[in-house]
């Protein structure tokens, strides 16, 4: 492979590796969104399940209160959750697209060596072609 296509095949091949380096990132961070989302889902349902349904006593009010802050708690999860989602996504099509651009150099880099190899076997067929006629006369 010529020093050119050499060089632009490892920093196809560097960029590759970054996009995958990303794209683990998101994914934790998606995940760590939806652990999130679950343990807000879970704290909701474990205070619903606690909840006293009689007005009259005293810790009634104390669910009231508290449950706002709880689903906007849940609403900032989710919403995490999808904005995460989002990059994963963004992040599989660049990772895409790097592995893509490697493999067309690997592409050109083939169609090249190939090339040379047709031409070497055209210039000793030639000579050979040469020699047979050069035997006749």
């Amino acid at each position: 492979m010529p020093p050119a296509l050499e060089t632009l095949h490892r920093l196809k091949r560097l960029a590759t590796d970054q996009a995958r380096r990303d794209l683990a990132a998101m994914l934790a961070i998606e995940h760590a969104a939806e652990t999130r989302l679950a343990a807000a889902k879970a704290a909701m349902a474990q205070e619903a399940a606690s909840w006293v349904a009689d007005a009259r006593h005293p810790l009634a009010g104390a669910y009231a209160a508290w449950l706002p802050a709880a689903q906007a708690r849940r609403a900032v999860a989710a919403t995490a959750v999808q904005a995460a989602e989002a990059e994963v996504v963004l992040a599989r099509g660049l990772l895409a697209d790097a592995r893509a651009a490697a493999r067309s150099v690997e592409f050109v880099a083939d169609a090249r060596a190939e090339a040379v190899k047709r031409d070497a076997m055209r210039r000793d067929q030639a000579r050979a072609d040469d020699l047979a006629g050069r035997g006749k006369a």
